[in-house]
């Protein structure tokens, strides 16, 4: 790995400044983190750079203000780890440098598909009784890993999850809020490299989202109800009660 000492800083760019700038605390990792014996563990430095990088994004982002305006709850103090990016689904969108996730899936409100356009994603039109919209609903940025790639990932174990949940509900398809978010809080905390304060966090976010209506019903299957079949679903959704 190129040393930042070995840089010209004449000719760095105004990133590149701050990255020479954390030359000491990119330093210390070898010391906190390797055996004194043995050689610097390149691809966690690696991995230290790029958090750099992101938390630099954001703090930097001409939409920054807007967000924080809106609601979004931002923590970029440790440069070692993934940034913390926690509030409504468009402005953390604005500034996340990876994915923004809702952390309880817009499919639990849905009684269709998702929106396809920015007007369906500011409305309540299809949703079921005390939902966000789209754009409201509580979101965290996330890696793509996190969110969707990894083994890990936070849909590759909360889908199948909330869908083995729908499973012990009548009619089937569905879940209580509350059973929902138990299930959300589970993904987030399977997810290693997401900081225990950002998991912290989401789930206080979910929790303001569900509310009081934790035994009001919502959806667990991502492909949604389909007639003739799935009358009861969308009856039961819309009722907002079992």
């Amino acid at each position: 790995m190129a040393q930042i000492e070995s840089l010209d800083t004449a000719l760095l760019s105004p990133f590149e400044h701050d990255l020479a700038d954390q030359e000491g605390a990119l330093s210390s990792i070898y010391d906190a983190y390797n055996d004194p014996f043995s050689s610097p563990n390149e691809n966690y430095i690696e991995q230290e750079r790029k958090y750099l990088e992101q938390h630099l994004k954001i703090d930097r982002s001409r939409r920054l203000a807007t967000a924080l305006k809106e609601g979004v709850r931002i923590d970029t103090s440790n440069k070692d780890e993934w940034p913390c990016v926690v509030g409504p689904y468009k402005y953390v969108k604005m500034v996340c440098p990876g994915e923004a996730h809702h952390i309880i899936p817009d499919m639990v409100y849905r009684i269709g598909n998702a929106p396809s356009n920015e007007a369906e994603k500011n409305s309540k039109a299809g949703r079921i009784k005390n939902s966000p919209t789209y754009n409201e609903g509580q979101a965290i940025c996330l890696t793509t890993g996190m969110h969707r790639t990894d083994d890990d990932a936070v849909h590759k174990s909360l889908n199948p999850a909330l869908s083995a949940l729908g499973l012990r509900y009548r009619p089937q398809g569905t879940a209580p809020l509350g059973e929902i978010r138990g299930e959300v809080n589970k993904a987030i905390d399977r997810v290693p490299e997401l900081p225990e304060k950002c998991k912290r966090m989401a789930k206080l976010a979910a929790m303001a989202q569900v509310g009081k209506n934790e035994k009001q019903p919502g959806r667990t299957t991502i492909r949604p109800p389909q007639l003739p079949g799935g009358q009861d679903v969308i009856d039961r959704l819309q009722a907002g009660s079992y």
